[in-house]
């Protein structure tokens, strides 16, 4: 029962043929290598946050700029919550070189402000 429960899921599955694209990230497989991409995650939270003209840089973050506990939490609606939790997803998923930014930006979620908001763009322009 189950070896032919095995052979009807790889039928199955070879006719579904190699990932393309799932939860955001971009496969390409050949040669015994998976690359994965999340160019087109990035470009819909560009959109989303309004930064669609935001340069590339070289370094995430300037960690010259230290960032303190904003006493007012002066959000001004801003979504800063919700833009830290998009980079925390490339993070986990194929941008582990912005984790320390990410981690640094995230110890602010409670108690941010217009400084905090202009750190986390930054880190989306990388």
């Amino acid at each position: 029962m189950l070896e032919k429960f095995k052979i009807h899921l790889k039928k199955e599955l070879d006719a579904i043929g190699l990932a393309k694209y799932c939860l955001g990230i971009n496969f390409q497989q050949g040669n015994g290598i998976v690359a994965m991409r999340q160019q087109s995650y990035v470009r819909e939270l560009l959109n989303h946050f309004d930064m669609t003209k935001a340069k590339t840089v070289v370094c995430p973050m300037d960690f010259s700029i230290r960032l303190k506990r904003s006493d007012e939490c002066d959000t001004e609606g801003l979504p800063y919550r919700e833009l830290v939790g998009g980079l925390l997803y490339l993070v986990t998923s194929t941008r582990p070189d912005i984790a320390k930014t990410v981690s640094k930006l995230s110890q602010f979620l409670n108690y941010y402000d217009n400084t905090h908001w202009k750190a986390a763009n930054v880190s989306y322009a990388t």
